[in-house]
């Protein structure tokens, strides 16, 4: 079957490296959002923009991941048949492999290392988090989420590794934030991201991923997108080391509370399909401002 591929992010290169020797998918591009990818390659295969699918000949269309809702309602507003459309369950998506279980391992405990160092308070957070309590390794997911307390916080970290780059073999990314909100102002850093530097045709690189967690007199809340999740501010106060492997991991003390709020109660089992915008408490920033006032 001629097959696309919806992403040419890292859920849609883990769905390249599953499906490319697959004799059923004869993978012939990738659909994307964004723009500036329109015309480019991803290994020698083509890159589309989502709204010119309908020029394409093809089969199939892989969706999956946590935004696989609005890839879905994306396609059918562009009047693609369902028939059309194959969804790949979360049980079947890991990033992890040898190359990448090892390469995340050091980086993380190379990044702990350092922040104990420079005494930074640091936790882990979100799908990572949950990874480390239901025993899994930290490469199943695509990067490891590190909450920090401040844009300074953010910043800093940002300088310690880039002096690391080379001697490391890491990239060191700043991402800013193109337009001011309530909380940041233009050029602060959207997130920061610290990864290897492997080629992802082969494995996935190990990526850790830093935001920063705002606050209020009574709430904690982060960035998701264009969207925010708020908590009580107890839940982040303090840290709680916890055990990965041959090191420790510093996450909230509350984490239950704050888990079970953001995945349920029952959230050490994995569900069979999981969604940002359908399962978490996203609201937008005008809605947060009421509610944190």
């Amino acid at each position: 079957m001629k097959t696309i591929i919806f992403s040419i992010g890292a859920i849609g290169r883990l769905f390249y490296r599953k499906f490319k020797n697959n004799k059923t998918y004869n993978i012939i591009g990738f659909i994307d959002n964004n723009p500036k990818l329109d015309g480019t390659t991803y290994d020698n295969k083509p890159i589309y923009l989502v709204e010119n699918i309908n020029d394409i000949d093809f089969d199939k269309i892989l969706i999956g991941g946590v935004h696989y809702e609005s890839m879905y309602n994306q396609l059918k507003e562009l009047g693609i048949d369902d028939e059309k459309i194959e969804m790949i369950e979360d049980d079947q998506i890991t990033y992890s492999d040898d190359i990448r279980s090892k390469d995340v391992d050091k980086i993380v405990k190379t990044f702990c290392d350092v922040m104990e160092k420079e005494k930074i308070r640091y936790y882990l957070i979100a799908s990572s988090l949950l990874c480390l309590l239901r025993g899994d390794d930290l490469s199943k997911v695509s990067d490891v989420d590190i909450m920090l307390d401040s844009k300074e916080d953010v910043k800093k970290a940002y300088d310690i590794f880039k002096k690391y780059e080379t001697e490391l073999k890491i990239d060191v990314n700043y991402y800013p934030v193109e337009n001011t909100t309530s909380f940041l102002e233009k050029g602060d850093p959207s997130f920061v991201t610290i990864s290897s530097k492997n080629d992802p045709t082969i494995s996935e690189p190990a990526v850790i991923d830093l935001n920063i967690i705002f606050k209020s007199d009574n709430h904690r809340f982060y960035r998701l997108g264009d969207k925010y999740i708020y908590f009580d501010k107890s839940y982040f106060e303090k840290v709680i080391y916890l055990d990965y492997k041959d090191f420790k991991i510093p996450a909230p003390l509350e984490y239950d509370k704050y888990l079970s709020e953001t995945y349920g109660k029952d959230y050490i089992v994995p569900p069979k399909r999981w969604s940002h915008s359908r399962d978490m408490n996203l609201c937008t920033e005008e809605e947060l401002l009421k509610i944190i006032k």
